[in-house]
């Protein structure tokens, strides 16, 4: 399930990544708020999500290189 959109399943991530790199694209990570509300998140819930790899990117303010070169990390 894409839990960023609830109405659209999400397709197996291995699978989706598989026929990107067939038709020659890459599959990369998107961050489901704009940068501009990061500074809006609570401090009390930036805490509880400072653990998570996306989310260290986005509390650290780094969309330029770091974001183009998120992957997801997912291999089964």
């Amino acid at each position: 399930m894409d839990y960023v959109n609830p109405e659209f399943a999400w397709p197996q991530i291995n699978t989706l990544e598989k026929k990107c790199t067939e038709q020659g694209f890459e599959l990369k990570a998107r961050f489901p708020v704009y940068p501009k509300f990061i500074k809006m998140i609570n401090h009390n819930l930036k805490e509880k999500l400072k653990n998570f790899p996306m989310m260290k990117t986005m509390l650290g303010g780094n969309f330029g290189d770091d974001f183009a070169n998120f992957k997801f990390g997912f291999k089964t």
